[in-house]
């Protein structure tokens, strides 16, 4: 019984894992979508996305969309949005 546990609760961890992978792909296809890069942390288990930068004349192309699509780089510590018209707000 115990090792059923253990093994559901490892298939729950590394289910949940994937999911946030998959949704870190998506966001880093709509980045280069729109012409933007990404840096990722090399030295992090995963390789999370850590920056996004949207050149000057990549920026008139973001949208309040595509920033909220970036909540899915939990480990993003820095966004360089060239131009952007538009109110940017945290929450």
């Amino acid at each position: 019984m115990k090792t059923f546990v253990l093994g559901l609760g490892l298939l729950l961890v590394t289910g949940a894992r994937l999911g946030a992978d998959e949704a870190e792909d998506r966001a880093v296809e709509r980045v280069e979508e729109l012409g933007g890069n990404v840096t990722r942390d090399g030295s992090q288990p995963g390789e999370p996305v850590v920056a996004v930068i949207f050149p000057y004349e990549q920026g008139s192309s973001v949208s309040d969309k595509t920033l909220q699509d970036l909540t899915a780089l939990k480990h993003l510590r820095t966004l360089a949005v060239g131009f952007y018209r538009g109110n940017v707000t945290v929450s």
